[in-house]
């Protein structure tokens, strides 16, 4: 006769933390709450696991033109693991079920995608993140997420900035900015925050300082111009660093670049251009080989009229990798 199996309780305690931890973010909720009911020491242990949710989309915007409606529902989405749900609230309702998702000691986001559009009638926009932004300072939340997403526009620099200082300087390692302004840029360039920045990807009409991004690994930004002197201390800030393989930069410009065929004939090899693609490298491209202090690796700088692009490859297929680089990093 085959023995029973476990129940719940006679479990060891390591082996229910790791069931926790691993469920998807909707089963957690309720696997949470019903084992918290059991006792006093399920509830401690299930409070005490730590958790984290792929990506998290909080959407707000504008209702259309000659709408009846006042406002739009406010929409969360959450795609963790295998599963994938969305819902729609009123506006203050979604801030209250985010405050309580951020306000977790124990949960971290790997993605949060914060997008509020075109709330432009009587000042919608400013009036909400206003409230928001009080009420996440009033509970003293830090939002730990490793990739912010900010789909966004700020009428106010000092809401854009104290946004910036509400994620976690310990979890937070990427930034995708959309429609930035070089002003904004340059005052959360003066936080914490920036400095632990590894990634950054922005979309800005403006023209661009490249002093703000010489400490990042992997850099993607579209931007109004750039000079030639810009494109050699970009280079120079990649060289000096000798990154890692798979470090990179990549600019497009609204206007083109000047002085695009410039040669560091001292330390360059000229290499045949790449064949042409569809990725937004348009024109003629000018590719060249840069020697790294780390033998293994060369840094491959392409030039064209509107980008510039630069990537750490493997001394022994640098050729197949920039080409596998042009194909895949689409410009912005």
């Amino acid at each position: 006769m085959s023995l029973p199996l476990p129940i719940w309780q006679h479990l060891p305690p390591h082996f229910k933390e790791g069931v926790v931890s691993n469920l998807d973010y909707r089963s957690r909720i309720i696997f949470r709450f019903r084992l918290r009911v059991c006792s006093r020491a399920e509830k401690n242990l299930i409070d005490s696991c730590a958790s984290r949710i792929d990506f998290l989309s909080f959407s707000l915007t504008e209702p259309a033109f000659n709408s009846p409606n006042t406002e739009t529902p406010a929409e969360i989405s959450i795609k963790d693991k295998s599963t994938e749900f969305s819902k729609q609230f009123k506006t203050d309702d979604a801030v209250e079920h985010l405050l309580s998702i951020f306000s977790s000691d124990l949960l971290t986001l790997d993605t949060l995608e914060f997008r509020v559009w075109g709330l432009h009638r009587n000042g919608a926009q400013f009036k909400f993140f206003k409230k928001f932004l009080n009420e996440i300072q009033s509970r003293n939340i830090t939002i730990k997420v490793r990739c912010l997403e900010l789909l966004t526009t700020f009428q106010d620099k000092n809401q854009f900035v104290s946004f910036i200082k509400c994620l976690d300087v310990g979890h937070i390692q990427s930034m995708n900015l959309k429609m930035a302004t070089a002003c904004q840029v340059d005052n959360i360039a003066k936080t914490e925050q920036w400095m632990k920045l590894k990634e950054l990807r922005v979309d800005t009409r403006h023209e661009f300082n490249i002093d703000r991004i010489s400490h990042l690994e992997k850099v993607q930004i579209k931007v109004k111009r750039l000079s030639g002197e810009a494109i050699s201390q970009l280079i120079q800030s990649f060289i000096t660093r000798n990154q890692t393989r798979g470090s990179f930069f990549s600019v497009s410009t609204w206007l083109p670049i000047v002085n695009s065929r410039i040669l560091l004939s001292t330390i360059l090899e000229r290499l045949p251009a790449p064949r042409e693609n569809e990725n937004g490298f348009d024109g003629h491209l000018h590719t060249q080989k840069i020697p790294l202090a780390n033998p293994d690796n060369v840094f491959i700088v392409i030039l064209s009229p509107s980008n510039l692009c630069g990537v750490v490859c493997n001394v022994d297929s640098f050729q197949q990798e920039a080409e596998l680089f042009l194909s895949t990093h689409q410009s912005i």
